[in-house]
C-alpha cells in the first residue's frame, strides 16, 4: 500500500479550497491602484472565442487579476526589493503591445499641501499644471463623464526603466515630420496674415534624459530641426528645446511620467515669449508665490509596468497658483461649468494628480477671461501639454481661447472649423502647443488634429 503524502495533501487541499473560494469571491477590485490600470473583465463565453482560444485565456487573465490580496502582494514584491536592495541599477525594457491608451486613472494619493514657498531651484521639485472639478453653470446640465486622455493611439511601444528614470522610446518618421508641417502650415494659410500662428513642440522625456545621463539615447535637436526646416517661414517656431537644454539639471520633466513639470511648461514659456519678441514682458518665477505641492505622484509610465525604483523614488508635483484673476469657464457640448486652473481638489485617491491642471482639460473648447493689463486674445489649441502651460499665459491677453485637438467639436461652435471660430472670436495669435511624440500618431492624434480644420 502506497504511504499517503500528507504534505501533498495538505498542499492539493490548500490550493483547491483557494482557488474556489478566489473564484466565487464577489468583492473582486475592477482597478488596480498599484498598476494603475483597469483589472480584466470575466470573459465572455462565445463560440469565436473558444475557436480562437481567447475565452481561455481570457479566463487566465481573469483569475490573475482577481486574486485574494493582489495588491497587497505587489506591494510586497515592492518591498522585499527595496530592503534588500534587489533591482538596483538595472535596465528594466517592456514593449507594450496593441493595448489602448488609458484615460488617467487612479493612483495612490497624499494630501496636498498650499505653501508660499521660494522659487524652486535645481535641486528643487517639478511643477505641472491645474485643474479642478467641473461646476454646473445656473442651467441645469449634466456634468460630463470623460476624463483627458494621457496619450493618443496606442500605449504601444518600448518602455525603458534605467535606475529611478522611466520613459518611452521615441520613435519618429519622415511621414510625421512631414505630416505635422502641413498640418500647421495648413493652420498658417487659413488664418491669413492678421493672426500669428507659433508651433510649440514640447520635446519628450528621452530627449531630456539624452542631454543629462544616458548617452545611448540620442539626441532628438536633429528632429525638430528637421519638423521646423519643412514649416512655411510666416510660421513662428518655438524652439522649447533650447530652454531644455538650459535648464537640464532642473526637475523639468516628471520621472514617472511623460509630462513636463509645471517648472518645464514654466520655461517652454519664457521661450515662447522670446519668439513673440517679449522677453522683457516675462514673469519671473518668483512672482508666484503661491504654490500647491503634492508628493507621492506616480505618474502615466506606471501603467504597462511596475518598477521597485517607481516606489522608491515617486515624483513630486508643484504647481504654481495664476497671479491674474480670471474667470475659466470650461463648455462640454451646450454646457458650461466653471473651472479652477490650479484645483488641489483633485488629488484624490481615484484621481490622477496631473489633472489638477486645467481641471483635466478636454472639453469642446474653454474660454478664460483675465483682468491682465492687455487687450490681446489667443488661442491655444493643444494635447494635455498645454494643460499646464496655459497659467503661464494669463497676465499677456485680456482673453485666452483653449481647444483639445482631440474633443473639439464644430456642431457646438456655429458648424465651423477651429480657425473660423478663432477668427470669430478675434483671436490675435495662435498657439499650437503639443507634445512632440504627440505628432507620430498619424492615424489617431494628427487625424483628429486635421478633422479640426475640415
Amino acid at each position: 500500500m502506497k504511504k499517503v503524502r500528507f504534505d501533498a495533501l495538505i498542499f492539493v487541499i490548500f490550493i483547491t479550497v483557494f482557488g474556489i473560494a478566489n473564484l466565487v469571491n464577489p468583492n473582486k477590485s475592477e482597478i488596480s491602484l498599484q498598476e494603475n490600470r483597469a483589472l480584466a473583465k470575466k470573459p465572455v463565453f462565445t463560440i469565436q472565442s473558444v475557436l480562437d482560444k481567447s475565452y481561455a485565456k481570457g479566463w487566465n487573465d481573469y483569475y490573475s487579476d482577481t486574486v485574494f490580496f493582489r495588491e497587497n502582494l505587489i506591494q510586497a514584491n515592492v518591498d522585499i526589493k527595496k530592503n534588500f536592495g534587489l533591482g538596483k541599477d538595472q535596465i528594466s525594457i517592456v514593449i507594450v503591445g496593441n493595448e489602448t491608451a488609458p484615460t488617467k486613472t487612479p493612483k495612490p494619493s497624499h494630501s496636498p499641501q498650499n505653501s508660499p514657498s521660494p522659487v524652486p531651484t535645481e535641486t528643487q521639485d517639478e511643477n505641472p499644471e491645474q485643474t479642478g472639478q467641473p461646476m454646473p453653470s445656473s442651467s441645469p446640465s449634466s456634468t460630463p463623464s470623460q476624463e483627458e486622455p494621457t496619450g493618443s493611439g496606442a500605449a504601444t511601444g518600448m518602455y525603458i526603466t534605467v535606475g529611478d528614470e522611466t520613459f518611452k522610446l521615441d520613435e519618429y518618421s519622415e511621414e510625421a515630420y512631414d505630416n505635422y508641417a502641413n498640418y500647421i502650415n495648413r493652420i498658417k494659410q487659413m488664418a491669413g496674415d492678421d493672426i500669428e500662428v507659433y508651433s510649440m513642440l514640447a520635446p519628450s522625456r528621452s530627449t531630456y534624459l539624452a542631454l543629462t545621463k544616458y548617452d545611448f539615447l540620442s539626441s532628438r535637436a536633429a528632429n525638430v530641426e528637421q519638423i521646423n526646416s519643412k514649416i512655411d517661414p510666416s510660421v513662428k517656431n518655438v524652439n522649447v528645446l533650447k530652454s531644455i537644454v538650459e535648464h537640464v539639471d532642473e526637475y523639468i520633466y516628471y520621472r514617472t511620467d511623460h509630462h513636463w513639470t509645471h517648472l518645464g511648461a514654466y520655461y517652454g514659456y519664457t521661450e515662447l515669449m522670446k519668439t513673440m519678441k517679449k522677453e522683457s514682458d516675462i514673469v519671473p518665477l518668483n512672482q508666484y508665490s503661491e504654490i500647491l505641492t503634492v508628493e507621492g505622484y506616480l505618474g502615466f509610465y506606471n501603467k504597462p509596468y511596475l518598477t521597485q525604483a517607481d516606489y522608491d523614488n515617486p515624483d513630486t508635483i508643484t504647481a504654481y497658483y495664476p497671479i491674474v484673476d480670471y474667470t475659466y469657464t470650461y463648455n462640454w457640448q451646450d454646457n458650461s461649468y466653471e473651472k479652477k486652473l490650479i484645483n488641489k481638489d483633485r488629488v484624490a485617491p481615484d484621481k490622477d494628480y496631473y489633472l489638477l491642471f486645467s481641471d483635466g482639460g478636454f472639453g469642446t473648447y474653454s474660454v478664460i477671461t483675465t483682468e491682465a493689463d492687455s487687450d490681446l486674445t489667443c488661442m491655444v489649441i493643444k494635447d494635455s501639454f498645454g494643460d499646464s502651460l496655459i497659467s503661464f499665459l494669463l497676465p499677456h491677453y485680456k482673453t485666452i481661447y483653449v481647444v483639445d485637438s482631440r474633443t473639439y467639436n464644430k456642431a457646438y461652435c456655429d458648424n465651423m472649423n477651429v480657425i473660423d471660430f478663432a477668427k470669430s472670436k478675434g483671436v490675435d495669435e495662435i498657439i499650437v502647443n503639443y507634445w512632440i511624440t504627440e505628432i507620430t500618431y498619424i492615424d489617431d492624434f494628427m487625424a483628429k488634429a486635421y478633422a479640426t480644420l475640415e
